[in-house]
């Protein structure tokens, strides 16, 4: 009998077994490996679309809450002007409606040349100049720019410039 039980044989055999086990593992945790590492970079892109989605809202909130303040006080400041039937007063307005145009176009865009934020910054500070003209304030904007192609976010210097008038020149005059 060739099938019959053979002593000699043994019935469990520890390196077949490894083996057996290796081929049916290997490629079981290969492919839960490669699924791992998926999931983690599909996070990864959610979590920076996540971020950049969050970073947008934030820049486009702060857009927003420009807008209204500072049209309010440039349309004060030209009230007060036509009230003193001021020769000023269409300057300022053409002044207004350049900056309504940068807010409304420029301001949209992702960046813009720094030098087009230094210009719109010049004219609000004109605007500005006009408001404290009777309160002896003496303003300078000082500018050192390499490269005046240089990209940046529309509008972001514009809170600094804001926050100078609103904090500086408003609290001492």
């Amino acid at each position: 009998y060739q099938n019959a039980f053979n002593p000699g044989t043994v019935f469990f055999d520890p390196v077949r077994f490894l083996s057996i086990t290796f081929e049916a593992a290997f490629p079981a945790v290969l492919l839960m490996s490669l699924k791992y590492v998926d999931v983690q970079l599909a996070a990864k892109e959610v979590e920076k679309n996540l971020v950049k989605e969050k970073l947008s809202a934030e820049l486009k909130f702060l857009k927003n809450q420009l807008h209204p303040h500072f049209l309010f006080n440039t349309l004060n400041n030209i009230y007060a002007l036509t009230q003193k039937k001021s020769d000023k007063a269409p300057e300022v307005v053409m002044k207004l409606s350049e900056l309504l145009s940068f807010m409304l176009y420029e301001a949209a865009k992702e960046t813009i040349p720094i030098e087009k934020e230094i210009n719109f910054l010049e004219d609000y500070i004109s605007l500005e100049k006009i408001r404290y003209t009777d309160k002896g304030l003496s303003i300078s904007f000082n500018k050192d720019i390499d490269d005046p192609l240089q990209p940046i976010t529309p509008l972001i210097l514009l809170p600094l410039v804001e926050n100078a008038f609103k904090h500086g020149a408003s609290e001492n005059h």
